[in-house]
């Protein structure tokens, strides 16, 4: 789902007091895929989420350096996501326009 004119919040994990980076009206894509539900054997069901991708345009792998958590809000202000960045499976990484990465 494509938003045009959000807020894009990131902080750092840090005990020194950065203050959070906020970049307005900013043009993002999100991609959220469905949780993963299976059947085992012994007859429990069991469930693993999976990370969302986004694709922030006019962001860059740069900006995302030493940040934890992204808060993305709508032109409205209202919450979208409120995740931390996961690097398990893909680093930010920069893409034509912008930058692309994954919370968890």
């Amino acid at each position: 789902m494509k938003h045009i004119g959000a807020t894009i919040l990131l902080r750092e994990n840090s005990s020194r007091g950065y203050e959070v980076k906020k970049f307005l009206n900013q043009t993002i894509e999100i991609i959220d895929e469905d949780s993963i539900f299976s059947m085992s054997v012994d007859g429990r069901l069991s469930h693993a989420d999976r990370p969302c991708s986004v694709k922030w345009f006019g962001g860059s792998q740069d900006l995302l350096n030493f940040i934890t958590d992204v808060t993305i809000l709508s032109k409205m202000g209202n919450v979208i996501l409120e995740k931390s960045i996961c690097t398990i499976t893909h680093a930010p990484r920069n893409i034509n326009g912008g930058v692309e990465f994954e919370l968890f």
